[in-house]
């Protein structure tokens, strides 16, 4: 007769061998699982990703220096020129006009961005002062009390506290009184030429005129007393009619 407790026991032996094996294929697969979902390490990541090609950087437009040819850019200085000429007359809005047609013909162009900063700065209270004083120190420079007057009034017109004003005064007040010593010197030389002359002695009426160009051969009176002492002498030089 079988043991049945022994061949049960046998068969619930089988099956504890049975289900342990199991369970141990499922946690490998498990284990595998979760390996192959594992992030990697970033830095073997990063070392075998597929090298991207470097892409070249194209130059832009403004990195490009424009050139203009010769005869575009000497145009456009002949209107920045015009520009400086007018607005140092105080024509302003002409000087504008002269600026957009600079940049018009060659467009960015460093002398017309310069100039327009300048003029800009000249048709200001300030920059109006120092051009009438610029005005006024050429004038007396050259001589001409009457253009330096005329920037003198304009400046005190402007500011009557400048200090270069007085300076100015005096130096002009200075020239006057020596243009009117020298007029009257003048005076006195051509006085003498003609007196000279109406005795005909040509020889002193021609030093004593000389010495009057010498002092100032564009005024007007020793202009003409040259013209009258020329005549003269060719009235007295003349032969006689028959």
């Amino acid at each position: 007769m079988v043991d049945v407790s022994a061949t049960a026991y046998k068969r619930g032996w089988r099956y504890a061998v049975v289900a342990a094996l199991c369970i141990a294929v499922v946690g490998i697969g498990a284990f595998l699982i979760t390996r192959q979902e594992k992030p990697a390490d970033p830095r073997v990541a990063e070392a075998t990703k597929p090298a991207v090609p470097a892409t070249t950087k194209q130059p832009s437009s403004t990195d490009e220096t424009l050139i203009l040819p010769t005869a575009v850019t000497d145009q456009a200085r002949e209107f920045v020129g015009e520009a400086r000429r007018l607005a140092a007359a105080g024509n302003f809005a002409g000087a504008e006009t002269a600026l957009q047609k600079a940049e018009a013909a060659a467009p960015g162009l460093d002398e017309t961005a310069q100039a327009r900063r300048e003029i800009a700065e000249l048709n200001t209270p300030r920059g109006q002062l120092a051009a009438q004083l610029g005005r006024a120190r050429n004038a007396l420079e050259r001589g001409d009390n009457t253009a330096a007057e005329q920037a003198i009034t304009a400046a005190e017109r402007l500011d009557t506290q400048a200090p270069e004003i007085v300076g100015l005064r005096a130096e002009l007040q200075a020239a006057q009184r020596k243009d009117t010593h020298r007029d009257d010197h003048i005076a006195s030389l051509l006085a003498e030429m003609r007196t000279a002359a109406a005795r005909q002695d040509f020889a002193t009426a021609n030093r004593v005129l000389n010495e009057a160009e010498r002092i100032d051969i564009q005024n007007r009176d020793v202009l003409k007393a040259r013209d009258e002492l020329n005549r003269e002498q060719r009235s007295v030089q003349a032969p006689p009619k028959d």
